[in-house]
């Protein structure tokens, strides 16, 4: 599993700043305090990339830890599978088309994601609930572009 996650781990930009696009698994352990005994959830980030994302200056174990935004979500069974090596003829519209959009087909392409409200994309017949490309974006432009044009 962690082949999977060295694959998937690359670098995307969302509204100027880096981010590390990567499926990690969050894991459940017996804790307790006091008398009293509860499951704590924690993800574990696997050293490369914490060095990637940190730098060499790691926090050391017991200390206060290092403060990191994390955009998170339940990762498909498409998303832990190494798509440059796959055919996706096959697959349903929607999951060819995000793997596509978040380039999981192309390990070493870049991508940019482009924050947006979700009602101004359902403004040019988009679905913010679906995957959506650039090309997508420029289409519906285009229409809603054409559809305001003085007609002669």
């Amino acid at each position: 599993m962690e082949d999977l996650w060295e694959y998937h781990a690359k670098w995307i930009t969302l509204a100027g700043r880096r981010y590390l696009l990567m499926p990690l698994t969050v894991k459940a352990k017996k804790a307790g305090a006091k008398g009293r005994s509860y499951t704590q959830y924690y993800i574990s980030l696997p050293k490369r990339l914490a060095r990637e994302l940190l730098g060499e200056r790691l926090p050391e174990p017991g200390s206060e830890g290092v403060p990191i935004t994390v955009l998170a979500t339940k990762a498909p069974w498409h998303h832990l599978l190494d798509w440059a090596t796959l055919p996706t003829e096959d697959l349903p519209e929607r999951i060819a088309k995000e793997i596509k959009a978040l380039t999981l087909d192309n390990p070493n392409k870049p991508i940019t994601l482009i924050p947006a409200d979700p009602e101004r994309l359902r403004q040019l017949g988009l679905d913010p609930d679906r995957p959506i490309t650039l090309e997508d974006i420029e289409e519906a432009i285009k229409r809603k572009v054409l559809a305001e044009a003085p007609t002669q």
